[in-house]
């Protein structure tokens, strides 16, 4: 009898712990993030709005068919993007990176801890590394491109990930932002671009197109192939 009331306590206990473990586990299964109101879409794009930030959890269906993803920006003081959720153990989702063989970041975006960029081809618009993002950073994990005027720079808190990027197209004026770099690309001698930048914005002048030279003598002919080691694009403004 006394071994029957031990080997049914032991039971109840098993079963009392598997109920609990599982309670536990189910209290931090993320919830679906299309559920959240504040959930929207683009075209390309599965999005939250957080605050003063949109946060791009991963690419719709027609998103998971393109071969280069420009991650957006929503206007110049307008919210800025973070790619990935992560604000704590409950809820958590990794960027849905698709098949896209390169990725277009903006200076103006940031990483969650989980942005799963892993094994991408990454273009970092940024000539401003920052060491308080160093986990941000080390979570792309893949080739990250940056500026060539910022390599350096990024060496000192990324020795064996960044590579100078080949192809800058830049703002070409005095004052301009991220140290000059408007967009940046890395092409192999051959190769032409698949993806065209947005026109770039400059207040009190209008955007008159990309040249081969500072001294905008030479338009430059966007389906011409890569043939230098570094292609330097510069704009060309007009004052209103």
């Amino acid at each position: 009898m006394k071994h029957k009331t031990k080997l049914l306590v032991l039971v109840l206990t098993l079963i009392f712990l598997t109920l609990s473990f599982s309670s536990c586990t189910e209290k931090y299964d993320p919830i679906p993030y299309k559920n959240f109101t504040n959930y929207f879409e683009t075209p390309y794009f599965e999005c939250i709005i957080l605050g003063d930030y949109v946060h791009v959890l991963g690419l719709t269906k027609y998103g998971m068919q393109l071969e280069e993803v420009v991650i957006p920006t929503w206007g110049p003081s307008d919210k800025s993007s973070v790619i990935g959720y992560y604000p704590g153990r409950i809820l958590e989702y990794n960027f849905n990176k698709g098949n896209a063989l390169k990725y277009f970041i903006s200076d103006r975006t940031q990483f969650s801890e989980i942005s799963n960029l892993i094994n991408a081809n990454v273009m970092l618009f940024s000539a401003f590394p920052d060491a308080s993002k160093v986990r941000q950073y080390l979570a792309l994990s893949g080739n990250v491109y940056v500026p060539e005027i910022a390599f350096n720079e990024y060496l000192t808190y990324f020795p064996s990930m960044q590579h100078p990027a080949n192809v800058s197209f830049l703002y070409n004026y005095g004052s301009a932002p991220n140290k000059g770099y408007y967009w940046i690309d890395n092409l192999d001698d051959g190769q032409t671009i698949k993806t065209m930048p947005p026109s770039p914005l400059r207040t009190g002048y209008v955007f008159a197109g990309w040249y081969s030279d500072s001294t905008l003598k030479t338009k430059w002919d966007a389906t011409a192939p890569k043939t230098y080691d570094t292609l330097n694009i510069y704009a060309k403004w007009i004052k209103l």
